[in-house]
């Protein structure tokens, strides 16, 4: 199983961790993604970001169709819900925020 909690939208290049995931786990096996989808520059090139943003016919490119997209070959979506969660950052500073939890279970005939 792979665990990749609130990660997708923090890395540089996600897409080379999304092509790598079925090297990573077993057939049968499990990944489980929580992300609050929260795309930041200072974070990812916007050039690189897998959706949150809108296509030049203007049509929203939600996160979750692409992950669809690009996981679908080679696992099964089995679960997905919104998820609340709170990070306290200092004493005085608190944020509440919802992330999109998805499970993914790796095909058994998939190469």
């Amino acid at each position: 199983m792979v665990l990749a909690a609130n990660l997708l939208c923090r890395l540089p290049k996600p897409r080379l961790f999304l092509d790598r995931l079925a090297s990573l786990v077993v057939p049968g096996g499990y990944v489980v993604m929580p992300s609050p989808y929260t795309w930041l520059e200072e974070f990812t090139p916007k050039s690189e970001w897998i959706g949150g943003y809108y296509a030049s016919d203007g049509s929203a490119v939600s996160t979750f169709s692409a992950l669809q997209g690009m996981l679908g070959t080679h696992f099964d979506l089995v679960h997905d819900k919104n998820m609340p969660f709170f990070i306290r950052e200092t004493a005085r500073k608190n944020q509440w925020s919802v992330a999109h939890l998805t499970v993914w279970r790796r095909k058994l005939d998939s190469a």
